[in-house]
């Protein structure tokens, strides 16, 4: 399902952040409780089985703050 949206993703970024979202993707931001694993070939898979791609770019920093929040829950 398309989402049409009045702010850019940097925006919502900014301020889901400190929410526990991460953005994995120029195209996904993901809410870090629906996770279920971050998978090594560079994937995400979410609570309903969903799984998306994390980007080669973002892939480190994604991996990192995975980690970090995973550590403080």
């Amino acid at each position: 399902e398309r989402l049409v949206a009045s702010y850019t993703m940097a925006s919502y970024e900014e301020f889901l952040a400190e929410n526990e979202f991460l953005r994995i993707h120029r195209r996904h931001m993901v809410n870090v409780k629906f996770v279920t694993s971050m998978e090594r070939d560079g994937r995400v898979v979410l609570r309903d089985g969903t799984s998306l791609e994390v980007s080669r770019r973002r892939s480190t920093e994604v991996f990192a703050q995975w980690e970090r929040l995973k550590t403080a829950r």
